[in-house]
């Protein structure tokens, strides 16, 4: 309700203002009009006062404006009524008349000051009512039909024209498609079957032929005189000097009286080690080889390094010589090093130390030997192995450790290692390439006739990953596939090869996505005989 009552106040102060604006509008043009109006009567009186026309043809101009401005102005009459009476002179009534000039001009700009100042411009008024339409004029009355005109006189023919050249030959048309196949012809009949023909007659068996007689045997020959003997032989080179080896087995004392002394070791052969006296503790320096042999390639293996560890004893592991891999496993059991499948790079020495709290310690080392290794097994560690690059495809695998150039795509490190840049893997880089190119890397010829498992590790990190899959040379149907996003870590997977009619070759294909976050990864190749 108060709503409607505001509305209804601003309504009623809008039409009062139009209103007024209006009626303001309508003043202001006609003191504008009368000013114009009188402003072009004096030009014509000033004129004539240039001129040669009389003085009393001026006077009577001038009443005569005078007249017409008191009719046409009822209002002004009784400033002029004692005047008109009196003859006024011809400077008198110039004078007069510049008065009264100023007195509308006066009375003008008193009523509207926007005829001295300029304002802002007003609210342009509404339009005015369109005026009443006049009758329609009568029609004109129909001219005369002009007469038909005679008709002319033919014209005579006009000479021929020239022969046009010849056209040029026109474009060849179009192959015909091969005709339609022609209908298969009737099966012929087939023919009769032969007779069976008779068998032939089994021939005699052959007579033993005589034992032959023994040849003589033939005289001894003489002995032959005993050569001279050759000349010594040049001075070899000298070989390269080896590298120390480890130092010997040593076992531990043979009395055991020191209470801080570690627990024995699991040894393949033990000496007695001297004590080393630090200070007032005594520091047991021992240490143990060993071999752990015929291990096959993707086993699991376990390492111990104590057969007895006590609970307040530390121990470390170290790869002699390269970096430890992420993939061992120590967190369970400390004495036991545990490597859930190994690959050719785990051959080598492993060193553990045990230190008790009195820092005492013992060292073991053992060999690590694998077995089962292809010509088709690669971790890319020195190079692609057996492995080439395809001279058909559109791109090329790169060798690479660590993380790609690109953000937030490919691997953050190999999978062999998997620390930082230690260990290198192929992958496909797809910056600045084209969307559905592909990079082809080729085995070396694989036996037809076998079953054979593969094993490889994959990555398949950004949100632009197209595609990855394991085919054949001699078919194009993937064998295995993956496609997409799958995050940050390695995966691993099996497939089963089969039997098949021709010698053939795997390839694994990578597929360039629609931007550079688009990486595709593989490392620790391994292909073995049998069922996966």
């Amino acid at each position: 309700m108060k709503g409607n009552l505001v509305a209804t106040f601003l309504l009623v102060h809008l039409v009062i203002f139009v209103i007024t604006s209006l009626l303001l509008l309508y003043r202001t043009k006609n003191l504008h009009e009368e000013y114009q109006y009188e402003t072009s009567r004096m030009m014509i009186l000033q004129e004539k006062c240039d001129s040669d026309v009389s003085e009393e043809q001026i006077v009577a101009d001038v009443i005569d404006v005078f007249e017409d401005f008191i009719r046409s102005r009822p209002h002004y009459a009784e400033h002029f009524q004692n005047r008109l009476k009196r003859q006024l002179s011809m400077h008198g009534m110039v004078e007069e008349i510049l008065q009264l000039q100023e007195k509308v001009l006066e009375t003008h700009c008193q009523g509207n000051s926007t005829l001295c100042v300029k304002g802002q411009k007003g609210v342009q008024g509404p339009k005015g009512f369109s005026g009443i339409t006049g009758p329609r004029g009568d029609l004109g009355d129909v001219g005369l039909q002009g007469q038909k005109g005679y008709q002319g006189d033919k014209g005579e023919p006009g000479t021929p024209g020239q022969n046009g050249g010849t056209g040029s030959t026109g474009i060849e048309g179009i192959e015909g498609g091969p005709g339609l196949r022609g209908p298969k012809g009737e099966t012929g009949n087939i023919g009769d079957v032969g007779g069976k023909g008779d068998s032939g007659q089994v021939g005699l068996k052959g007579q033993k032929g005589e034992k032959g007689t023994s040849g003589v045997a033939g005289d001894k020959g003489t002995t032959g005189p005993k050569g001279a003997n050759g000349a010594d032989g040049d001075v070899g080179m000298q070989g390269p000097q080896g590298q120390k080896g480890e130092p010997g087995p040593a076992g531990v004392s043979g009395v055991i009286t020191d209470s801080d002394c570690m627990c024995k070791v699991n040894a393949v052969t033990t000496t007695k080690a001297p004590l080393v006296m630090s200070g007032t503790t005594p520091t047991v320096s021992s240490s143990v080889a060993g071999v752990v042999d015929h291990v096959r390639v993707l086993d699991p293996v376990q390492l111990r390094c104590l057969t007895t560890p006590t609970p307040d004893q530390t121990i470390t592991w170290e790869k002699i010589g390269v970096p430890m891999s992420s993939r061992y496993d120590v967190t369970t059991n400390s004495n036991i090093l545990s490597i859930p499948e190994v690959y050719a790079y785990d051959t080598g020495r492993y060193r553990c130390t045990a230190t008790s709290p009195s820092g005492a310690t013992v060292q073991a080392t053992i060999s690590l030997k694998v077995d089962g290794i292809t010509q088709y097994d690669c971790s890319f560690e020195v190079d692609t192995c057996t492995w080439k690059q395809s001279v058909t495809d559109d791109l090329d695998w790169t060798r690479y450790a660590g993380p790609t150039e690109s953000v937030s795509t490919g691997p953050l490190t190999d999978h062999t290692i998997g620390r930082g840049k230690a260990g290198y893997y192929m992958y496909l880089e797809t910056s600045s390439y084209v969307y559905g190119h592909a990079a082809d890397l080729v085995s070396p010829v694989i036996d037809h006739s076998k079953s054979y498992c593969i094993n490889f590790w994959y990555s398949m990190r950004g949100i632009q990953v197209a595609d990855l899959s394991l085919i054949t040379d001699d078919s194009q149907l993937p064998l295995w596939s993956k496609s997409g996003n799958l995050g940050n870590d390695w995966r691993s997977a099996r497939v089963q090869l089969s039997p098949r009619n021709n010698d053939y070759h795997l390839i694994f294909r990578a597929t360039q996505g629609r931007g550079y976050h688009g990486d595709i990864a593989i490392d620790d190749i391994t292909l073995r005989e049998g069922n996966c």
